[in-house]
């Protein structure tokens, strides 16, 4: 269908479709789902890449304790204003 992003955009501006649309057509066409059953499985992995946001953001740590805590550090950074001199979020 696609192999860069070019040639993505170059569908979607000769289907004059929104390229998420495209996506989900895509997607709809590989896997045999409806667009109702993508749209639901979408949602399924937006949360659970919320929920590992926010159980990062707790400060996690590995049971050894050599690993975990930088999420909580890069937010603690990025909110400092330090990370971009303008507002990046």
């Amino acid at each position: 269908m696609f192999r860069t992003v070019k040639e993505l955009v170059d569908i979607a501006n000769r289907e004059a479709k929104p390229i998420h649309e495209i996506m989900i057509e895509r997607e709809m066409n590989v896997s045999g789902l409806s667009r109702e059953e993508v749209i639901s499985a979408m949602a399924k992995n937006l949360q659970v890449m919320e929920d590992a946001i926010l159980e990062g953001e707790k400060g996690v740590q590995s049971t050894t304790g050599l690993t975990g805590g930088d999420a909580v550090l890069m937010k603690e950074y990025i909110q400092k204003d330090s990370f971009c001199p303008e507002k990046c979020f």
